[in-house]
């Protein structure tokens, strides 16, 4: 998570949170395990797809007349969005809110009628702690053991290289010209004369000269070096002072009217338990001392724990065994997300019947990603959700929990709201609305390469058709309405180019017209840039807007480029590979706590410039894949690793081919990568470390032969 909070272009739209206002949250952990959950991922489970589509409660598993739990986590910039009469009628029992809403100012008259709401609908409200992951993502180490650096210098002995210089003498060859008579024989009366004549020739002659030639020889040289060593203390009052903290901290959640119970997150060690002797023990003593405190205080208060779905490797990983924690919480939740470890429904179950075997008497609450993955935000279908609810249930969980509320198909929720039927001038609508509106529209085409479902402007939700026409008239200089409009028919249209002020009005004022008469929204209108289909039309109007919102002003011009929608710029080719998992794990990796595409891109382009040699040859010689295998290549392979990687993240990104003049005076054939952030192209040449994002140095002209999908070489 970043220190930057975006907004909501459709409830429960994914990747994007929406808060009245904007706020900072980098002093405050905005962190989550449930995000989170797959930092060395081992997968010891089958990933054999299986499961039907039933609902919730009718697995055989469930007993006759028993309801499994349903519990959904909601960040706390999500908290003015929950309807909780849809939630208690779709089985959601329990809702684990992020600490955030309990700890910051800017929640607080909201925290208190999101507890008041819950109550009165019988939704029972967990604080969603944070544990041993502070604000930074730096994790706490329970056992006391933490690093430091030590830099020690030694006397080592050898052998250094040395150019030796010596003389030789050489015979080298030489060319002269020479003037060469001859006998010119002629006949005369009967007798045979001559005359002396003369022509010029090359002759090869030879000369003796010096030469000063040099060998490497080594010899013995001492020399002092210095070297840095990570080594590993402990400090066991440090520790015992955070888990100290730690246990206020949660009793103090104890005492706030609305508060049912605490949902441990982070309660783990990020892969390395190993490392440290009585990690495991650790992790056990830190919910038994909680466990303790809360439960003397009430003893009806839910303690909840997510956990790591990882079996029987868990507690050497993590240092979470499910049956010692088990003694100390009353449910235990695996974040069982398929995505994040590119299983199947079948895996599901197989988590939840072996965390089930291991719970004693504590419940099982299987935990479930309600997106693709973390590389792939996009909420997967009711349906399939529903199929991996059921998977759980199936075995033996005695109910689900979904991550996370804001990211989850709104088909599940209960559907789009009813469009009203005829135009009507809106006092409450305003131009900041509709600004505010556009900017996400804007951030969620380029994120989602599509259109959202509908759109949140204040308070209302309207559909694109509604929205585009409210564009069309901030554009045009009109007041703010609303309207209902017949959506556009789905068609492709290719258009790229760059549309002046002139025009980009002109077809603001055609659009007004023909949806007012017609009551339709128009599926392609003509422009310089080529025909523009209603979704980008919608993307380019929402642009427009943007700008003048961040500006103050129209923009003088706005960029088309119809391939925002295409998503073709984000496949894996054969030197591409953006499925392969070590790629995908790199992306993530380098792009964990980023919000936008700008950042995204320039920290992977860092990344790439900063660990990949540059070698010279010609073409492609080991794909992204072999290039990233050995920290070298080609500006070609370079530029393979850096469209992988973006593409993996989610950015579209293609090849660029030219003839580049050099700042050396050379000319060469090159290839580097364009990214397309915030409605544009942007070059990104990783090939020398005199380049950042969007600025080349190291060549000063170019001659485009053309740009790819995928590289013909």
């Amino acid at each position: 998570m970043g220190s930057n909070i975006s907004y909501a272009v459709e409830l429960n739209e994914p990747g994007v949170q929406e808060l009245n206002g904007t706020a900072d949250s980098s002093s405050i952990n905005d962190t989550c395990d449930a995000e989170n959950s797959t930092d060395t991922p081992k997968g010891d489970a089958e990933s054999t797809e299986g499961g039907g589509v039933d609902s919730p409660g009718s697995s055989a598993d469930v007993a006759a007349g028993e309801a499994p739990h349903g519990a959904l986590w909601v960040k706390a910039y999500d908290m003015g969005k929950v309807d909780f009469q849809e939630l208690k009628g779709k089985g959601i029992t329990d809702i684990f809110l992020e600490q955030l809403a309990f700890n910051d100012a800017r929640f607080r008259s909201n925290l208190t009628s999101f507890l008041g709401n819950a109550s009165a609908n019988g939704l029972r409200v967990s604080v969603w702690v944070i544990c041993l992951k502070d604000s930074s993502g730096n994790w706490f180490d329970p056992t006391g053991r933490y690093a430091y650096n030590v830099t020690t210098t030694q006397t080592v002995t050898v052998q250094e290289p040395y150019k030796y210089y010596y003389t030789v003498t050489v015979r080298k060859p030489y060319t002269v010209t020479v003037k060469q008579w001859y006998k010119s024989w002629y006949k005369y009366r009967g007798k045979w004369k001559y005359k002396w004549k003369y022509r010029y020739v090359k002759k090869t002659l030879y000369k003796y000269v010096k030469e000063t030639r040099y060998t490497v020889k080594y010899r013995t040289v001492t020399k002092t070096v210095k070297s840095v060593e990570t080594r590993y203390g402990y400090n066991t009052t440090r520790a015992q002072e955070f888990i100290d903290n730690l246990t206020q901290r949660v009793l103090g959640y104890t005492g706030i009217s609305g508060v049912g119970g605490v949902h441990l997150d982070y309660i783990r060690y990020p892969g390395n338990a190993y490392q440290s002797p009585g990690a495991t023990e650790a992790i056990t003593g830190i919910v038994k001392r909680i466990s303790e405190a809360v439960k003397s205080v009430n003893p009806e208060f839910l303690l909840s724990a997510a956990l790591m779905p990882e079996k029987g490797v868990n507690a050497y990983y993590y240092g979470q065994d499910y049956t010692k924690l088990a003694e100390y919480l009353d449910v235990l939740i695996p974040m069982a997300y398929k995505g994040n470890y590119r299983e199947g429904s079948s895996w599901i179950e197989n988590v939840s019947a072996y965390i089930k075997s291991k719970s004693l008497s504590a419940e099982v609450w299987t935990g479930l990603q309600t997106y693709r993955s973390d590389a792939d935000v996009t909420p997967i279908p009711a349906d399939e959700l529903l199929g991996d609810i059921n998977a759980a249930l199936r075995g033996g969980a005695d109910g689900y929990a979904l991550f996370r509320y804001g990211l989850i198909d709104r088909e599940f929720l209960g559907g789009v709201p009813a469009a009203i039927t005829k135009p009507v001038a809106d006092n409450s609508l305003t131009s900041s609305m509709i600004m505010d509106a556009a900017s996400r529209v804007k951030a969620f085409v380029e994120s989602n390469h599509r259109l959202p479902n509908y759109v949140t402007v204040g308070e209302m939700q309207v559909t694109p058709g509604e929205f585009l026409y409210m564009l069309a008239g901030l554009i045009s200089g009109r007041t703010p309405e609303r309207g209902s409009f017949s959506e556009a028919s789905d068609i492709n249209l290719t258009a790229s180019g760059t549309i002046q002020k002139e025009e980009y009005l002109r077809i603001a004022s055609d659009v007004l017209n023909y949806m007012s008469s017609t009551g339709n929204a128009p599926s392609r209108i003509s422009s310089t840039a080529g025909d523009l289909s209603f979704n980008v039309l919608l993307y380019i109007f929402s642009k427009i807007v943007a700008f003048q919102e961040a500006n103050g002003r129209l923009p003088n011009y706005v960029t088309v480029d119809s391939s925002v929608f295409s998503g073709k710029y984000l496949a894996a080719t054969a030197n591409c590979q953006v499925g392969s998992p070590e790629i995908r794990a790199l992306a993530s990796s380098i792009t964990k706590g980023l919000t936008s595409a700008l950042s995204k891109a320039t920290a992977i382009f860092n990344w790439v410039k900063d660990n990949i040699s540059y070698s010279f040859y010609y073409n492609t010689r080991y794909g992204a894949l072999g290039t990233l295998k050995n920290r070298s290549g080609n500006c070609v392979d370079i530029t393979h690793l850096l469209v992988a990687l973006s593409r993996a993240a989610g950015i579209q990104a293609r090849y660029v081919h030219a003839a580049c003049t050099f700042i050396s005076g050379n000319t060469y054939g090159h290839v580097w990568a364009q990214l397309y952030v915030n409605g544009a192209w942007v070059n990104a040449d990783a090939s020398s470390n005199m380049n950042s994002f969007g600025v080349i140095k190291n060549w000063n002209s170019a001659s485009i032969k053309g740009y790819y999908e995928e590289l013909p070489f």
